[in-house]
Formats: C-alpha cells, sequence, structure tokens
C-alpha cells in the first residue's frame, strides 16, 4: 500500500513491514563488528545541477549528520553507532567516502568535513542513475560490518539518461534486503514527475519512500528528517 502524505514536502511511504535486513553474497565475514544501520548517501552532481545547487547538496548532507537530531537518531540504535557511505554521479559515479562508523560527534564531524572538502569534479555531466546504483551494490559487498538495517538514499534532479539501467542494479540491492530512499529535487528540473519516476522506478524494499523537495531552502531540514527516519 502506498501513502501519499501531502505538505511542502510529498512523502511516499510503502507500508509492507518490518525493517530487517541482511546483505547477501560477498558480506561481512562473522565475527565483523556490529553496527545498527549501513546508509549509503548518493548525491547527483550533474550540469543539470549548478555549483550552488551542488554546494548545497553538500552542505546539507554535512550539517544533517552532524545535526541533534541525526546523532539522537544514531544513538537510539540498539548499539549506538552506524555505518555511512557518500558516492557523487553524474555521467559516472565515485565512491568519496568509503564506509565510516559514526558512534558521536566527533566522529560525524569528521565524516562532514569530508563532505565538505570534496573537490569540484562533476564526473561526466549526463545523469546515470544505474551506475550510482551498480556503486552502491560494491559498497554493500565490501560492507566490512554487519547491520541489521541497509539503506541506499539517492537525491538527484533528472531521470537516468546515461550508463547502464536502473533495473539491474536496483534488482540486486532488492535481492540484497537493501532499502531505496529517494529525494527528488523539483525546484529546477525538467522532468515532468520527478516524484512518480522516483516512486516507481527507484526506490523499493520494506517502509522505503520518497521525499520530494520543491525548494532548495528547505534541503538542510528535509535532509535532517529523511535520515532520521531512515534511522528507524
Amino acid at each position: 500500500m502506498l501513502r501519499i502524505v501531502t505538505a511542502k514536502a510529498l512523502l511516499w511511504l510503502l507500508l509492507v513491514g518490518g525493517s530487517s535486513s541482511a546483505v547477501a553474497a560477498t558480506g561481512p565475514d562473522i565475527g565483523a563488528p556490529r553496527v545498527d544501520n549501513a546508509v549509503v548517501f548518493i548525491v547527483d552532481v550533474s550540469h543539470s545541477m549548478s555549483d550552488y545547487e551542488v554546494s548545497i547538496a553538500r552542505e546539507s548532507h554535512a550539517a544533517a549528520i552532524t545535526s541533534y537530531e541525526v546523532l539522537q537518531a544514531v544513538d537510539n540504535g540498539a548499539l549506538g553507532r552506524s555505518a555511512f557511505a557518500y558516492v557523487e554521479f553524474a555521467t559516472r559515479a565515485e565512491t568519496l567516502i568509503e564506509w565510516t562508523i559514526i558512534d558521536s560527534a566527533t566522529s560525524a564531524q569528521a565524516f562532514a568535513y569530508r563532505i565538505r572538502n570534496q573537490g569540484n569534479d562533476r564526473l561526466g555531466g549526463l545523469t546515470a542513475i544505474g551506475e550510482a546504483l551498480h556503486e552502491a551494490v560494491a559498497l554493500f559487498r565490501a560492507l566490512p560490518f554487519s547491520a541489521t538495517r541497509h539503506v541506499v538514499d539517492v537525491t538527484g534532479d533528472g531521470a537516468n539518461n546515461s550508463g547502464r539501467g536502473i533495473d539491474g542494479p536496483r534488482g540486486e540491492l532488492l535481492d540484497m534486503d537493501v532499502i531505496i530512499n529517494g529525494l527528488p529535487m523539483i525546484f529546477n528540473t525538467r522532468h515532468p514527475d520527478l516524484t512518480g519516476y522516483y516512486g516507481q522506478r527507484i526506490i523499493g524494499g520494506p517502509g522505503a519512500f520518497v521525499l520530494t523537495l520543491e525548494l532548495i531552502s528547505d534541503m538542510p531540514m528535509m535532509m535532517r528528517q529523511k535520515i532520521v527516519m531512515e534511522l528507524f
């Protein structure tokens, strides 16, 4: 069942049961360190995004991960620690921050510092969501931690228009019990229904949702909201 909540942001929530997940294939070894959540941030830096919009997207992720709300959500987990990785994509996708445990304000600030100090490589200019999801598959296969919940978090302003298709890597992630959520940015998109595209083509898994960003000024607040939702 799909519930749609309308405000400044549109929330699509798939109400299909629990949130427990376990990565298959080459996941963590027996005895690997345990975390509550393993989350991959995937961020669009294609040429449809201005330099200002890319900087706001990065800053919103950095500010959210160090916010009281997100740190409280991390601390409220059974283990009080979660693992995060950060990927940017355009024509190609690149992991800019490998798996990192966040369990304190200090570790969150270190992660945020690395997001804020990325270079200006726009990775080719087009929008290869399939390549980004494929990058997430590789990250989860190499996950060095044992996590209760596995999440991919996609932020972008357009549909897939380059590289591999979405269905293959999306299916691989779902087969690994990874939840895929999305934050489509519609304030400057040419797509006629980007929220619907994300809802129908990208997100998936138990409790998956789409939060639609209508105003760029709302991005810091919505990023905090989205990450907190992903950690419960």
